[in-house]
């Protein structure tokens, strides 16, 4: 067994408050995944749990003990860094094996569990290479194996991949996704790439300013984010957000206006700030997709395209009334209101005859409108019916 709870989890450090009250259960045998911007608290809630920071408040259990105050060794962790540091004056059986060195295990138990690491990392045959000798790749499962040998409770990694190139990295995530699936153990990974975090998790935790912000599957975070910085943190390219207020049943914005016809939306008062948010994939040119889903055409001028593969992003130029934009946002909406204010992404197909400076007619695709409270910035209700139809609203 390796669940982990945090409890009140609190971390200062002088006038810096860097976790702020965390509660967190993390599941036997999950993999769980702390993701948020620079500085967000995530590795030094990783820390704590290691046992190589001292919470300020709060207790810390593994497998139902309480931890808070033990040493690294006495966890049943192990941990895997972002960089790898191996010794290289020793081979890769040497590396894996350090530890078990250092706890006196006797040479045979010690073959089994490095033969074992090494045919779960694939790195039979390669036991009396040095490490100049490998990839960066084969350099990091060094790294895991030497964790695997110790047979913790827990894994803990902190950002593992950040050195390697983008082939490499996406390999090695497929990498470790088989290696915690095999060995059925409670991983806790550190990053701030969401899409390694949607791409690897069970579930993630997503941390801001050293606060939790949602703690849910992967696509519950892109499909129905808790609030406008989930919305936005979650999901390449980022949501659309614009701000307006309800009015007679409708979205009125300083660009135009859109029918909600949603009971759930209605029962906010008249005059009420929100904002709605839209993914760049769910912005559309009217007319094209077929999909009964699709709000009224709004008018726009593409500004900037991007040809990326796959598809091109189109940025558009929306004209907008300034007399209609929203009064009284908070600190944390009003950056939402000054970056989004008259202009929109859209992504289209790689064969799109789009070109810059056209105008064109756009509409959204109603199932997959958010709408947040333009104060707290928490979400409001996901997602729209068809014009006349509320049946298929999600909440």
């Amino acid at each position: 067994m390796g669940n982990v709870q945090l409890t009140n989890v609190t971390k200062r450090y002088s006038d810096l408050l860097a976790v702020d009250g965390m509660d967190l259960d993390v599941k036997d045998g999950e993999f769980m995944t702390f993701v948020g911007p620079s500085g967000c608290g995530k590795s030094t809630t990783l820390e704590m749990v290691a046992g190589l920071t001292k919470p300020s408040n709060g207790t810390i259990e593994i497998d139902g003990s309480d931890v808070t105050d033990l040493p690294p060794k006495d966890r049943g962790i192990a941990m895997v860094f972002q960089n790898i540091a191996l010794f290289p004056h020793m081979d890769v059986y040497d590396n894996i094996s350090y530890g078990l060195n250092v706890r006196n295990v006797d040479k045979e138990t010690k073959d089994e569990q490095v033969d074992r690491a090494a045919e779960i990392l694939q790195l039979d045959g390669m036991l009396e290479r040095m490490p100049s000798e490998l990839s960066g790749g084969q350099r990091q499962r060094v790294g895991i194996g030497r964790a695997i040998v110790r047979n913790p409770a827990v894994f803990l990694m902190d950002e593992p991949l950040a050195n390697l190139d983008a082939k490499l990295r996406m390999h090695m995530r497929t990498e470790l996704q088989r290696i915690q699936r095999d060995l059925d153990v409670t991983t806790i990974y550190v990053t701030h790439d969401q899409e390694e975090a949607m791409t690897m998790s069970d579930r993630i935790a997503v941390i801001n300013d050293g606060e939790l912000q949602q703690v849910a599957p992967p696509l519950d975070c892109y499909n129905k984010p808790a609030n406008v910085f989930v919305a936005g943190f979650i999901g390449s390219p980022s949501m659309n957000f614009i701000n307006g207020t309800i009015s007679d049943g409708a979205f009125t914005t300083e660009a135009f206006d859109l029918d909600i016809s949603s009971s759930s939306i209605r029962t906010m008062g008249d005059n009420d700030a929100v904002i709605v948010g839209i993914r760049p994939e769910d912005v559309a040119l009217a007319g094209t997709t077929g999909k009964p889903t699709m709000s009224r055409p709004i008018t726009a001028t593409v500004d900037v395209l991007e040809p990326i593969g796959e598809q091109i992003l189109v940025y558009l130029r929306t004209e907008h009334d300034d007399s209609k934009v929203p009064t009284g946002l908070s600190d944390a909406t009003e950056a939402v209101n000054r970056t989004t204010a008259d202009e929109l992404l859209m992504s289209v197909a790689p064969d799109s005859d789009i070109t810059e400076e056209q105008e064109v007619d756009i509409a959204f695709d109603r199932r997959n409108l958010h709408f947040f409270d333009a104060v707290s910035g928490d979400a409001i209700h996901h997602g729209l019916a068809p014009a006349g139809d509320t049946t298929a609203e999600t909440g």
